[in-house]
């Protein structure tokens, strides 16, 4: 629907940002709105609050301008020593 929708369009389109998520999830749930014709991004607090948001802004651009996969641009957070302990799975108690 996403891909009919952004050729039948005069102007592009920008997938807007919601709650915080897994920057997994996130990456390719974007990456595949790109590859159905989305041609940009508009996040703000999974940038802000991520602990590295220079590293995130470059994960978000690979996807969007260089079509770079979910796990590769999960591969540039890691490069940067990014975790995010927001989304990290609880030590058993």
């Amino acid at each position: 629907a996403v891909a009919r929708l952004a050729e039948a369009l005069p102007v592009p389109i920008v997938a807007m940002g919601g709650p915080a998520s897994d920057p997994a999830g996130l990456f390719e749930h974007l990456a595949g709105a790109v590859a159905a014709g989305i041609r940009g991004v508009a996040l703000g607090r999974n940038v802000w609050q991520s602990p590295d948001p220079a590293a995130y802004t470059r994960a978000l651009r690979a996807i969007v301008h260089d079509a770079t996969s979910a796990p590769d641009a999960l591969a540039l957070l890691g490069a940067s020593g990014e975790t995010d302990a927001r989304f990290e799975p609880e030590a058993p108690a």
